[in-house]
């Protein structure tokens, strides 16, 4: 909690936090917010935010249970994509009664 960030995220410790982590066995969905919502000037993403995509996509894919969902809504995704995150939850209370 130690970031120079509104959220206090440290994301040079947190990364090397997801480089030894192992992947959810579990079925698990990893949801993030579109370019345009999360990056509202352009200087600050570009490729930062295709490195994003990139990443969450090896997190989602390192297991084979996982999934990624780019949602066109704001960050706090559980405020602006209500019913896809609900979708999100159902799919994954599916995936685990059926194991």
């Amino acid at each position: 909690m130690a970031g120079d960030n509104n959220e206090h995220i440290d994301a040079r410790d947190l990364s090397r936090v997801i480089d030894t982590a192992k992947p959810p066995v579990i079925p698990h969905v990893i949801m993030i917010s579109t370019e345009r919502f999360q990056c509202r000037t352009a200087e600050i993403c570009g490729r930062v935010y295709d490195a994003f995509v990139a990443t969450s996509e090896a997190a989602a894919q390192a297991g084979k249970n996982g999934r990624l969902r780019v949602l066109d809504g704001d960050h706090d995704l559980y405020v602006t994509n209500l019913k896809d995150v609900v979708a999100a939850i159902d799919d994954v209370a599916s995936a685990v009664q059926a194991r």
